[in-house]
């Protein structure tokens, strides 16, 4: 065996879109084997450690999303022989519609993965995994309360008793976005006072709230 891998036709797949590709497989000799499976699959976890008077405790929690599995090649139970060379086995999946996107954290992840799997009789199974990127399907017409609409906040700033006040209005034309979408903040600054304004900053800031229970969580900004 020279060759096992995934190739997958695009990088980025949308919730419930189908996910197509080719399992490729490379020998220099004749190879023997009972089938090639394909195992597509999607959990969360998030675990963290927090310290205590007796010492440290470690919180954790599992959710599987799905597992399909589809065995492309052979029966699965007698043996079958390829000749040395390349071979390729096209798939498809279509994943399910009600998934969220792939996600990295400090404290737990969102993951879809895909395998093949070679089951050789009488010997270690060949095996290779490549990660899915999800994208989840987001109507914001139909959060409660509506977020497709605009969204304004303000705050009054004073120094001190004579310095003055200044007054500050943020605006966005729409109090959501999806992934790729460009926001367009509008910022009015109303400067009453006599002190020196040097800079005005704006931070997009992510909150991500990992959860082990119903009373157990951990929230971490960035």
């Amino acid at each position: 065996m020279e060759e096992l891998k995934i190739v997958l036709e695009k990088a980025v797949f949308f919730a419930g879109q189908n996910v197509s590709g080719t399992i490729s497989l490379k020998n220099n000799q004749p190879l023997k084997f009972r089938g090639v499976t394909l195992n597509l699959t999607g959990k969360a976890k998030a675990s963290w450690s927090e310290s205590d008077g007796d010492g440290s405790s470690t919180y954790s929690k599992k959710e599987p999303y799905f597992r399909q599995q589809s065995l492309l090649v052979g029966s699965g139970r007698e043996e079958m022989v390829v000749d040395g060379g390349q071979h390729r086995y096209p798939f498809n999946f279509n994943l399910p519609r009600d998934i969220p996107s792939s996600f990295e954290g400090e404290h737990g992840y969102v993951r879809y993965c895909l395998s093949a799997v070679v089951d050789r009789p009488w010997r270690s199974d060949l095996e290779t995994t490549v990660p899915l990127n999800v994208v989840a399907l987001v109507d914001l017409n139909n959060i409660d309360p509506p977020i497709a609409e605009p969204a304004t906040a303000s705050q009054a700033h004073m120094f001190s008793c004579t310095a003055g006040v200044v007054n500050v209005v943020l605006s966005l034309p729409t109090g959501g976005v999806v992934p790729g979408q460009t926001l367009r903040p509008t910022l009015e600054v109303e400067d009453n006072s006599n002190a020196s304004l040097r800079r005005v900053r704006l931070k997009l800031v992510q909150i991500v709230t990992y959860k082990a229970s119903a009373s157990r969580r951990k929230v971490c900004t960035k």
